[in-house]
């Protein structure tokens, strides 16, 4: 769950969405090797979010001008002019929506397109292997000499990694000397092999540790503060390397590092896959029936219990052949996250935890409630529900898979899915994302094609 790796970005009113009635004119698909079929109204939302991914990349009717070093990222939301939060983040580009966009065209055959967001990426990336956790596409905000406030995570740099080795895997399944015999091919994959490096160095090899085999969360963080004297939010920002090691991020760098290894033949990185997935058994809770979300860098372990820690969680127990944990995740979903909203079921992100972590954040967002917890919200997060839905088709339960699809429909918006069905200020927006978009994009080609289920986080 990328949004809750800490950085805020604010949304502050709710849109006013445009209602969208495309004319389904596809056929019907019957899905491979069993007796499903893909109505023509899925297939035709996702023709339309494959577009809309596409016309996200920069420069676009959006941003006409992006900065040179910016070209052919995309930017990560829709929004209108009107809204109040558009001038902060019309033309901001999340590094890991670029690697989502890549996957999900990748996966739909659109490789120009997703060529040029990864050379793009290529351009940006900094020198040590890294990249910020989000640009801006109209500057050069943020550069090595002008940061202040930018962040680093390890979960979004492992993404564009991966984004990268799936790439070229799938190119190299339908041409064997693809690897050899393309430039741009060899230049991606030392750019992976470099992310690789970046993401090898934060790994924690003190058995004594906690964390021992996870690799730490990056640079950079924000916290929310209630201003009493103005009775306002204040955000306070520390470029301290960070400590902590997330669940979340540990399965990015699981399967990035464990396929970086296949790809290159490099040991180093295959033997680190490995420890991780040791690191990320320890995290895991009997009673709950999935994963905590971390343990801090003080020893302190984090036992919030979000959506991802059952739904990503899943995949990697299936991965890893804990079928019964994987199943059990499975159950913890339906069990805790399921929720719906706006006449759409789905899952909500968190289920026991505040809204807020911080007591007076949360009393100030909530004052008739101040205690306000994530199961009395009534929200669908799309990409999350997504999530379970990919989680579903790798426990070989393409049908529930399917419903979860069905469901999700009445949230696009002109090509783009909504991010969640209620704004959360500094957590959850309700417009069309390129999270939500490719993910869709993602769970309908693995629904339809057994070949990229099986390339994608498979065993």
């Amino acid at each position: 769950m990328i949004l809750k790796s800490a950085v805020l970005v604010s949304t502050v009113a709710a849109l006013v969405l445009f209602c969208f009635l495309p004319v389904y004119v596809a056929a019907n698909e019957q899905l491979p090797g069993n007796n499903l079929v893909l109505g023509d109204e899925v297939l035709q939302v996702e023709r339309e979010a494959i577009r809309w991914l596409k016309e996200q990349i920069v420069p676009n009717t959006i941003v006409q001008e992006p900065n040179p070093a910016r070209r052919r990222l995309v930017i990560s939301y829709r929004i209108p002019e009107n809204h109040p939060a558009f001038q902060y983040i019309y033309s901001r580009s999340f590094s890991y929506d670029n690697a989502l966009a890549v996957i999900a065209l990748t996966m739909a055959g659109a490789y120009q397109e997703a060529e040029l967001i990864l050379t793009a990426l290529q351009r940006i990336m900094r020198d040590d292997g890294s990249f910020w956790f989000a640009y801006n596409t109209v500057n050069s905000w943020p550069n090595e000499g002008d940061n202040e406030g930018a962040i680093i995570r390890t979960g979004a740099v492992c993404w564009i990694g991966y984004a990268a080795v799936f790439y070229l895997g799938v190119r190299a399944q339908e041409d064997e000397f693809f690897l050899e015999e393309d430039l741009l091919a060899q230049d991606l994959l030392d750019m992976a092999e470099q992310i690789g490096e970046w993401v090898l160095a934060r790994q924690v090899h003190d058995r004594r540790d906690l964390r021992h085999g996870l690799v730490t969360g990056g640079l950079g963080t924000y916290q929310l503060v209630v201003d009493e004297k103005e009775n306002n939010l204040l955000e306070q920002y520390r470029s301290d390397e960070i400590t902590w090691v997330s669940m979340e991020h540990n399965i990015d760098a699981y399967y990035f590092l464990r396929d970086l290894g296949r790809l290159t033949g490099g040991e180093r990185y295959r033997r680190a896959s490995e420890e991780i997935g040791k690191g990320l058994l320890t995290l895991w809770r009997n009673d709950r029936g999935q994963l905590i979300r971390g343990i801090k860098g003080d020893q302190a372990v984090d036992n919030a219990f979000p959506l991802d820690g059952a739904s990503w969680a899943s995949i990697f127990m299936s991965s890893i052949g804990e079928r019964g944990k994987a199943r059990r995740c499975l159950e913890a979903i339906e069990r805790n996250f399921r929720s719906q909203s706006e006449g759409v079921w789905g899952y909500r992100p968190y289920y026991a935890e505040r809204v807020f972590e911080e007591e007076e954040v949360n009393a100030y967002f909530y004052p008739d409630d101040p205690d306000k917890r994530w199961r009395d919200m009534d929200i669908v997060w799309v990409e999350g529900s997504l999530g379970v839905a990919a989680a579903h088709i790798k426990s070989g339960q393409a049908e529930k898979a399917m419903g979860i699809v069905e469901a999700m429909l009445p949230l696009s918006v002109v090509g783009g899915m909504r991010y969640a069905t209620v704004e959360i200020p500094y957590q959850f927006s309700i417009d069309p994302s390129v999270a939500s978009t490719a993910w869709f994009v993602m769970v309908v080609e693995m629904l339809r094609k057994p070949e990229l289920n099986a390339s994608f986080w498979d065993k």
